[in-house]
């Protein structure tokens, strides 16, 4: 049986800095499961080819300037599914606490590893490691080899919505995906 992946897991995973956040950041990744959100982001993609056949692979979004945005988040063996609609895609990954104390969020067979920082209010995704996951084992990706991904979620003042903010590079390419936009939670 699967471990139990906790609701409050972002609370979990940054500790004591969890009272240092946004209130709205709170809200948003406060007890998770389940929970419906949805808003506007920009989309960028890599103009070059090879990205965009990679994109195209992968069935990221296309790029837009105003795009409708949604997220549920649901509890899935033992996992918080998170299914991201961007524009006409969906991006579905399923994060967990790592026993190493990190955010593991998967991607089909992508296992990323993220710690959890809050630096004035907003909560960072700093990228630590990248395996790919295979009949149970985690071979880790070298560097070179490595997608890099950055994310923020920053809360709005005194409203409800959070901006985020997520970039993904490709190995020895530019950026692959970038989107940011503004995220509410509904109640």
């Amino acid at each position: 049986m699967a471990k139990r992946t906790p609701d409050d897991l972002y609370e979990v995973l940054t500790g004591p800095q969890w009272r240092e956040l946004a209130e709205s950041v709170r809200r948003f990744h406060g007890p998770t499961c389940p929970a419906r959100c949805q808003g506007n982001v920009r989309i960028a993609r890599s103009s070059g080819i090879m990205a965009g056949v990679i994109s195209r692979v992968l069935g990221l979004p296309q790029p837009a300037e105003c795009a409708a945005a949604a997220l549920v988040v649901t509890r899935d063996k033992g996992h918080h599914k998170w299914v991201r609609r961007l524009g006409n895609s969906s991006l579905v990954t399923r994060q967990s606490a790592g026993r190493d104390g990190l955010l593991a969020e998967r991607f089909g067979p992508v296992e990323l590893r993220f710690r959890l920082t809050v630096k004035n209010g907003a909560l960072h995704f700093e990228q630590n490691k990248v395996r790919f996951r295979l009949a149970g084992a985690g071979i880790p990706v070298p560097g070179w080899a490595s997608p890099k991904i950055s994310a923020v979620c920053e809360g709005s003042g005194a409203g409800a919505q959070v901006r985020i903010w997520v970039e993904v590079k490709a190995p020895l390419l530019s950026v692959l995906l970038s989107y940011e936009g503004w995220l509410e939670r509904d109640e």
